[in-house]
């Protein structure tokens, strides 16, 4: 089932016009009340910038600026209307050296593709009702890298191994 989240206004950053087209008819059917699109992050930042949306839904792999550089500009406090502003990624790539440079560069989810509707209202509704609190060191601004995992752990269900005592 589909998390509802009405009202939104959602920035979708992707320089594939097919994965555009498939994250507004989502984002339609849980109930957002705009999208506007963008082909790269250079546009998507020109767009939240003009109007800041409540949400960002961005491609990892663009050009001339892609989605790594598109989450630096919104979490630059000096640049961005909004550097609280919710950042969901969307990548094919799934080795550890992409995965840290989205966490580094401050997304609040990283969702691998392909993706299915469930897992994107998911994803929205957990930036949206249930947002990490942001950190500030010397390297780094953005979500708490380490909420999401934790949450995760604390909730794990493991089954003990054959022979094995709770």
């Amino acid at each position: 089932m589909l998390v509802k989240i009405e009202g939104l206004d959602v920035v979708v950053a992707d320089d594939n016009e097919q994965m555009r087209a498939y994250h507004r008819s989502v984002l339609e059917l849980i109930g957002t009340a705009r999208v506007r699109e963008a082909c790269d992050g250079g546009q998507a930042f020109l767009a939240i910038c003009g109007n800041a949306p409540d949400l960002l839904i961005t491609d990892y792999d663009m050009a001339p600026e892609d989605g790594i550089e598109l989450t630096r500009a919104v979490r630059d406090e000096s640049r961005s209307p909004n550097p609280y502003l919710p950042v969901i990624m969307v990548t094919a790539y799934t080795d550890k050296l992409h995965i840290g440079l989205a966490r580094d560069a401050g997304v609040n989810d990283l969702l691998h593709k392909p993706i299915t509707p469930k897992e994107l209202s998911r994803s929205i509704a957990g930036a949206i009702d249930d947002p990490q609190p942001f950190i500030r060191t010397r390297a780094y601004f953005g979500p708490d890298r380490r909420g999401r995992r934790a949450v995760l752990v604390r909730n794990e269900r493991r089954v003990p191994a054959t022979g094995a005592t709770l």
